[in-house]
């Protein structure tokens, strides 16, 4: 097989191999007769000389030559279709092909929400999807996605969330690409948040946002004095290129920007940006642009701080106290380069034995409260990326809270 991304498809032929310049591939290939050659179009036509046979496939759309894929083996394939008719074929070694019917099933799901939530149809007449021995993750071939071998894995939940991800990057990824490697988040940072939002429909028993911030908040507090999610063009390292950098603290950006304006919002900005932008190649700031348009409003102001500067805040939380009563709080927010960070925050608090929850938005160096409250929570549930620093009093009310069980 083949795995081309970001800069391979120079090592097998010809070709301006950068993600701005879209090509049509038209793929014939010379294999044993014994063997199966999948690519990313249907097969068009074999013909077969002696004891080999030539296969030739459709030719693809535009797209970027690091999305062109070539595998061979024995593989064998279920098959199912989406609502709007589009084939879904799962190839796995033959003989264990039958193993897969959960994920095809997960794939077909997957396909009918991105096209229900977004407006916008996959465009190829068949996705395909190869699990094979010896891949080492997933990667979003256009119509033809390469996984690891699922047969031999008990990681159901692992493989469902890559299934996600990687059809997620059809649309975005393949339909709307990179004019360069520093956009990366384009790509990554959305398909790592839309697989947990695809993922939440899937599984309603399952808390994904709970499990977004688990998987993604803890390693995302690594990054507070380094990385940064959009370098400059000329600042492109290929050696780090896919760190985690650009997939969770990424995936945690767009999550908070899915919080400001709320679901259906989201989907709206995201509709419109792949209905004017498919088939075509982007930049950062033409994502940030329809969602000025869409909203009527400026998102510069939240974008570039969490983008193109390293780190995140740290919230300090303090009291403020009216005759002996907690009446607010105060929350400032610092960073080693001074910038200002606008999120949202969720808040949980309690009075008179009772708990209340409410969203603050902050987009100040310090704002004012007004709340009364025997212990409060900023940021519950790892809502934002951030530090929380408490004063000491608003600590030991926590600490009494934690000890009677009311918080955990």
């Amino acid at each position: 097989f083949t795995d081309f991304e970001p800069r391979g498809a120079r090592k097998l032929l010809p070709c301006f191999d950068e993600p701005c310049i879209r090509s049509s591939f038209s793929v014939r290939l010379l294999i044993p007769s014994h063997l199966t050659a999948i690519s990313n179009m249907s097969v068009k036509c074999i013909q077969s000389i002696e004891n080999e046979k030539e296969v030739s496939f459709y030719q693809t759309p535009r797209m970027c030559s690091y999305l062109l894929c070539i595998c061979i083996g024995h593989f064998s394939s279920i098959i199912g279709s989406t609502k709007s008719g589009t084939i879904v074929e799962f190839f796995a070694s033959t003989g264990r092909e039958k193993l897969l019917y959960k994920y095809l099933d997960i794939a077909i799901f997957t396909l009918n929400w991105l096209e229900n939530k977004f407006g916008v149809k996959y465009e190829l007449p068949r996705l395909q999807l190869l699990s094979t021995y010896g891949f080492p993750g997933g990667m979003e071939n256009y119509g033809l996605i390469t996984l690891n071998d699922f047969t031999y894995s008990q990681r159901h939940l692992f493989h469902t969330c890559l299934v996600m991800h990687e059809i997620t990057h059809q649309w975005f990824g393949d339909l709307v690409s990179i004019k360069y490697w520093d956009s990366l988040w384009l790509n990554e940072g959305f398909a790592e948040f839309i697989q947990f939002l695809i993922l939440n429909d899937y599984n309603k028993e399952l808390d994904a946002f709970h499990l977004f911030a688990k998987n993604e908040s803890v390693s995302c507090l690594q990054y507070y004095n380094e990385g940064l999610i959009v370098p400059e063009e000329s600042k492109v390292n290929f050696v780090t290129l896919f760190h985690n950098l650009v997939y969770a603290k990424g995936a945690f950006v767009v999550k908070m920007f899915y919080d400001l304006v709320g679901e259906k919002s989201f989907c709206e900005i995201c509709s419109n940006y792949l209905n004017e932008f498919k088939n075509r190649s982007v930049e950062v700031n033409d994502f940030i642009s329809i969602a000025n348009s869409t909203m009527k409003k400026d998102f510069y102001s939240f974008f570039n701080p969490w983008l193109r500067n390293v780190g995140f805040p740290v919230l300090i939380v303090n009291e403020i106290e009216e005759n002996c009563k907690k009446v607010g709080i105060t929350i400032s927010q610092k960073c080693h380069n001074n910038c200002t960070f606008h999120i949202s925050v969720p808040i949980k608090y309690e009075k008179d034995e009772k708990i209340y929850k409410k969203k603050v938005e902050i987009n100040d160096k310090c704002i004012k409260i007004d709340l009364n409250f025997n212990w409060v929570i900023v940021n519950d549930d790892l809502s934002s990326l951030c530090f929380v620093i408490y004063s000491k009093s608003l600590l030991k009310s926590l600490q009494k809270a934690n000890n009677e069980n009311k918080i955990s």
